[in-house]
């Protein structure tokens, strides 16, 4: 860890640069006191990306302005596409009063003529309560052929018998 004492002189003992420098009072403004000696890379490579991508983005603003260098305009316009010179977004405390405000108000009743219907949770078959039994279990039929008697006749509906006599059960929805 490295701490104020040791700000000014690098691991090597060599000073350090203007932007270690800005980085690590940086980070001494906002109250850090104690940080690894990565953290002021880190710093540094952010501001380099930041810095290269809106420079990219406003050169390329400024050619298609048909301008030659870069001013200061262009650098505004590349901030507002990237969106780095946002400053209208509530603070949190405006953030968690809005979210209270809004979560007071209670949620509108389902339509029952809209979506899915589903039965009546008594009907429903991934009930843990629901348990299968066979009262009356159906004859077990025999499929005759009549005719050749070769594998490969059809079976006509008459041969099959009782399969379709079964009435269906009511349907109960709620």
């Amino acid at each position: 860890m490295q701490t104020n004492k040791d700000a000014d002189l690098s691991m090597t003992g060599a000073p350090m640069s203007e932007d270690v420098n800005r980085a690590q009072n940086l980070l001494r403004e906002l109250g850090v006191e104690e940080y690894d000696p990565r953290v002021v890379d880190m710093l540094l490579d952010i501001a380099y990306q930041t810095a290269t991508e809106m420079l990219l983005t406003a050169r390329a603003v400024s050619s298609n302005c048909g301008k030659s260098a870069i001013d200061a305009t262009d650098v505004r316009i590349a901030s507002g596409f990237l969106g780095y010179n946002k400053v209208d977004s509530p603070s949190r405390e405006q953030t968690t009063q809005i979210a209270a405000n809004t979560n007071t108000t209670p949620l509108p009743q389902i339509k029952h003529s809209c979506g899915l219907k589903l039965p009546n949770d008594r009907f429903c078959l991934l009930q843990n309560n629901v348990q299968w039994r066979m009262d009356n279990p159906p004859p077990k039929m025999r499929l005759t052929q009549q005719g050749g008697g070769d594998a490969g006749s059809q079976i006509r509906p008459e041969q099959v018998s009782g399969i379709l006599k079964r009435r269906a059960p009511t349907d109960d929805f709620d």
